[in-house]
């Protein structure tokens, strides 16, 4: 496979960012056969965007300008859990919390940071410890991987996700010390429902176990020829009642309970139980799945209908010239620390973390891009969203540029939610109807702009020299690394 990350030219007529779905070999592209759901390919241009599957939980944002303008640029991510994708780890020492990620071409580097998110198995406790191995081995080939002490983390404590941030593809895996060898009370199991078809015959398998027994749960169900119903979810056991299981069949009355041991799951026992029901074959099978203890959790089965359906999503971003304008005016001038609130208050990073983004010569566009992270994507709701950010702090310039931009590309105003900031907004008005936006030329001439602030695509991020590059150890909870 070539290392290059040369593009492949398509029709200007073409939008982007877009799925790949094509059968003809993209140059630098994987030779292999990933199974359903594991991999996805789209093409990108300077304008970036985002490439999500959801039934993963994975996620890779490229911003605007990362891609050089004028390049037409595939890429791919390719989720495994395969042994030989697997860090070498201690027995006794460490644990591998994600799934190793690839993220393709392998080699490609870009004229700015990009973000990959993934779901990790961690505990709260365990948010300061991560460790990041990467490896520049094929998807064919046995992984080699090292630790990374340069690479930039943080933790997305709702959905229980890591973000990556780097600036060149490879492979992914993220590590701590291992807390325990079995599942303790008040710690989280996976479960997860498998489906099969056996004629006149539906089979429901229903798994909760702790992530070391998720492998054999699918060696054994590809012999059985079983398929995953719905993603897998975390169930956190409490006390030492036993797990309630339900199942609901669409337009069907009754229910279907069987219970789980708790005693066996803290032991560190998988457990699964088995629903046998009959249903016509020439109607497709749906039901509900409701596991319950301290929690409850819901899955949604549905037999295939002949065809998967489409397990990746691609979106736009926010376009560079309006990130543009609100970090010139948020990093000129913020007197009343939006920054630092909207790193803490929005996006609830650690106060290391914030220091360490403080410190980075753009920390505006840094939070505009963790924000669009977190969010997958970027719509009307997305902008409305951040425009109501700003009206709290009370920013109404940043408002402004938000409300013309949406009217201008969306054809609607914003209607301001209730705040403290309302008085403001009443007795200065629209910041566009005073004149003081004024037109969009003027807005592309204040002096950090002349300063060179945003300058050319390759001067947004370009990594300094390896020895001005800060590292940490885990001991303070700070990953650092090159960003700029």
């Amino acid at each position: 496979m070539s290392t290059d990350g040369k593009s492949s030219r398509l029709p200007a007529s073409q939008s982007f960012p877009r799925l790949y779905e094509g059968i003809i070999p993209i140059p630098g592209f994987p030779d292999f056969n990933p199974k359903p759901g594991s991999y996805a390919a789209a093409i990108f241009d300077h304008n970036g965007g985002h490439l999500k599957l959801p039934e993963k939980g994975v996620k890779l944002f490229i911003p605007p300008m990362a891609i050089p303008e004028g390049r037409e640029q595939p890429v791919y991510v390719y989720i495994s859990d395969d042994y030989k994708h697997k860090p070498l780890l201690g027995e006794d020492k460490e644990r591998s919390l994600t799934p190793t990620v690839f993220c393709g071409p392998n080699g490609l580097c870009f004229e700015g940071d990009v973000y990959l998110t993934i779901p990790h198995y961690g505990t709260t406790e365990s948010h300061g410890k991560f460790m990041v191995q990467r490896t520049d081995t094929e998807i064919n080939e046995a992984a080699k991987f090292e630790v990374s002490s340069d690479i930039v983390t943080f933790v997305n404590k709702t959905e229980q996700s890591v973000t990556i941030i780097t600036n060149h593809f490879t492979g992914f895996d993220i590590t701590n010390d291992k807390e325990n060898q079995h599942v303790k009370q008040g710690a989280r199991i996976l479960t997860v429902p498998y489906f099969q078809r056996k004629g006149e015959d539906v089979v429901v398998r229903v798994y909760a176990c702790p992530l070391e027994e998720m492998k054999r749960v699918e060696k054994e169900e590809r012999q059985l020829g079983g398929r995953q119903a719905d993603a897998s979810k975390w169930l956190t056991l409490m006390g030492k009642d036993d797990i309630n299981i339900v199942l609901k069949i669409e337009d069907e009355k009754h229910h279907h309970n069987k219970r789980m041991d708790c005693k066996k799951l803290l032991q560190g026992m998988r457990m699964a139980e088995t629903f046998t029901v009959r249903h016509n074959i020439s109607r497709q099978f749906r039901c509900r799945v409701k596991v319950k203890q301290s929690e409850e959790l819901e899955f949604e089965i549905t037999e295939p209908a002949g065809h998967d359906q489409k397990q990746a999503e691609v979106s736009t971003c926010m376009p560079f010239s309006l990130e543009r304008e609100i970090c010139l005016l948020l990093d000129a001038n913020d007197h009343l620390n939006v920054r630092q609130h909207f790193f803490s208050e929005v996006l609830e990073l650690d106060q290391n973390k914030i220091n360490f983004f403080m410190n980075k010569e753009r920390p505006a566009k840094i939070v505009l891009e963790i924000w669009q992270t977190r969010q997958g994507q970027i719509g009307l709701d997305q902008y409305i969203s951040l425009h109501n950010i700003f009206l709290k702090y009370k920013r109404i310039d940043i408002c402004g540029i938000l409300e013309r931009f949406v009217k201008e590309e969306y054809g609607c105003p914003i209607e301001p939610e209730e705040s403290e900031a309302t008085d403001e907004v009443e007795t200065q008005g629209s910041l566009q109807d005073s004149g003081y936006l004024g037109s969009p030329a003027s807005l592309s001439k204040p002096s950090p702009l002349d300063s060179g602030y945003f300058g050319s695509s390759a001067s947004l991020s370009k990594p300094p020299p390896l020895e001005e590059m800060e590292v940490s150890t885990s001991n303070n909870n700070q990953e650092s690394g090159q960003f700029d």
